[in-house]
């Protein structure tokens, strides 16, 4: 699958709970993160940057917030750009919003 960005990835990560009506609690409560070939993102806990090193001495912590949403890898290279998890639950519903008014 191709992503335009970073957060695009994380959007599409989050979409289908979103579509299916769960609540931004339950996405909180029930997501960790994923790691699909080239692409990695993390909601809560760590995100680890590798910085192209086998050995975990030369890796970076980075601790998120409960509702940050980290990516870490895209496109088979590694970054970090991070956002909040109701910032893109509102665009995703808004987005469906948008998809209901125009398709009546």
């Amino acid at each position: 699958m191709k992503y335009k960005s970073p957060k695009d990835f994380a959007k599409k990560y989050l979409e289908p709970e979103v579509k299916r009506g769960d609540t931004l609690e339950q996405i909180l409560a029930g997501k960790g993160g994923c790691a699909l070939g080239g692409f990695d993102l993390n909601i809560g806990g760590y995100a680890v940057l590798m910085h192209g090193s086998e050995n975990r001495e030369d890796w970076e912590s980075i601790k998120l917030k409960r509702n940050e949403i980290a990516v870490t890898e895209f496109n088979n290279k590694e970054c970090f750009e991070k956002f909040k998890v109701d910032d893109l639950f509102n665009e995703i519903v808004s987005g469906e919003e948008q998809e209901t008014l125009f398709s009546s």
